[in-house]
């Protein structure tokens, strides 16, 4: 078993769950070049189509109510020729043009901008039926898949937020996401 992420803890109600990655993504989501669009069944079906990856609902429903998602996850809209999309970020982080390129099992699911690629598995199926998040360090000659892997979206997004919510820049929000976590036991 790698990390100590699959250990049990309490669901962060999805409400909850959405307020924290808006805290959390903040500071990356408020400028101009992550402006989101929200992602339509049209778009969602593509990204499925030419990644081979189901969208998971709790993904889908974040990229609708948050509106600094893009700020650490890739959008899934409309906004298909943005390089902050699945797809645009996929077709850069696959490219043999710019080694080491990605393995191809790998679907990535973040920016992955700063070497730090958190994909989709699509070798494989968990129990939920979702593909694992693996983390992928490309900051080496070959991309590196041994650190963190998450059982679904779900418990990916909730341990971001759980280290990123608390750290925000305003104090009243690092707060706000303190209290949060504190009402739902973590």
């Amino acid at each position: 078993m790698s990390s100590g992420v699959s250990r049990q803890h309490h669901m962060i109600p999805i409400d909850t769950l959405i307020e924290l990655v808006g805290i959390a993504t903040e500071p990356w989501g408020v400028h101009g070049q992550a402006r989101p669009v929200q992602p339509t069944a049209q778009s969602v079906e593509r990204i499925r189509r030419e990644l081979g990856v189901a969208i998971p609902n709790d993904y889908i429903r974040i990229a609708t109510a948050c509106t600094s998602y893009v700020g650490w996850l890739a959008s899934i809209g409309e906004d298909y020729d943005h390089h902050c999309h699945i797809l645009r970020l996929n077709e850069t982080f696959h490219s043999p043009e710019e080694p080491p390129a990605l393995p191809q099992h790998f679907v990535l699911l973040n920016h992955g901008h700063d070497g730090d690629c958190d994909c989709w598995d699509v070798r494989a199926s968990t129990v939920s039926g979702e593909h694992p998040i693996v983390y992928v360090d490309m900051e080496s000659d070959t991309p590196d898949a041994s650190g963190l892997r998450f059982e679904s979206f779900r418990a990916y997004i909730e341990h971001f937020v759980r280290y990123q919510a608390p750290r925000a820049a305003s104090s009243s929000r690092r707060r706000r996401a303190q209290t949060l976590l504190e009402e739902c036991g973590v």
